[in-house]
């Protein structure tokens, strides 16, 4: 049974609520001191950590469901294969090339994967330019995270952190999700990037 895009990627957002209520939960508990900060910096790390796995999933889902026609995107006329495969096993077998996983990021990664198995790569490289640099943070973010070492922590310093003015305790990646990014509407880094 095929599905829409749209129907893949409510299904993410879902996801995305769901890690949500979380952080909404951890920072009730944070206001009514049952927990410090050092936890609620934990917790943040990782639901960001989760939501950026949720996100390569909901990638790699939509590319194999669009390549094996199991997915239909909205403007199905800007999508067309450059192959004609019906087997998702077979699709990831091309698509893994040998290996056990695709790196989808850097996002150009996708871009190049989608332009050998779909005209012009679209729907993958139709993304604006902001929302390339956007998702480069992310990573960015979600490197220093998870990793720590001495390159991302470097990336970090130098492609998120360079421009801003925070506070010392802010300037570290767990620390820095629950930064302030906006009054008004009142919203933290985290809200800002899993918003958009």
């Amino acid at each position: 049974m095929s599905k829409k895009s749209n129907e893949v990627f409510t299904s993410f957002k879902r996801k995305l609520n769901n890690l949500d209520k979380t952080r909404r939960k951890q920072e009730i508990l944070y206001t009514r001191n049952q927990i410090v900060r050092k936890d609620i910096e934990q917790v943040y790390s990782a639901l960001f950590l989760s939501a950026w796995g949720y996100f390569e999933a909901f990638i790699e889902e939509l590319f194999i469901g669009l390549l094996v026609g199991k997915i239909h995107h909205s403007k199905k006329s800007t999508v067309n294969s450059r192959v004609n495969v019906k087997s998702e096993k077979i699709a990831r077998d091309l698509i893994y090339a040998g290996k056990k996983y695709v790196n989808w990021f850097p996002y150009e990664n996708s871009e190049y994967i989608s332009k050998i198995f779909f005209t012009g790569g679209r729907p993958f490289t139709s993304l604006e330019k902001k929302d390339k640099q956007l998702l480069q943070n992310c990573l960015i973010i979600r490197n220093a995270l998870a990793h720590q070492s001495r390159h991302s922590t470097f990336q970090f310093n130098e492609r998120i952190l360079k421009e801003l003015s925070l506070y010392p305790r802010e300037k570290k990646p767990q620390s820095f999700l629950r930064s302030q990014f906006s009054a008004s509407p009142d919203k933290n880094r985290y809200e800002h990037y899993i918003d958009e």
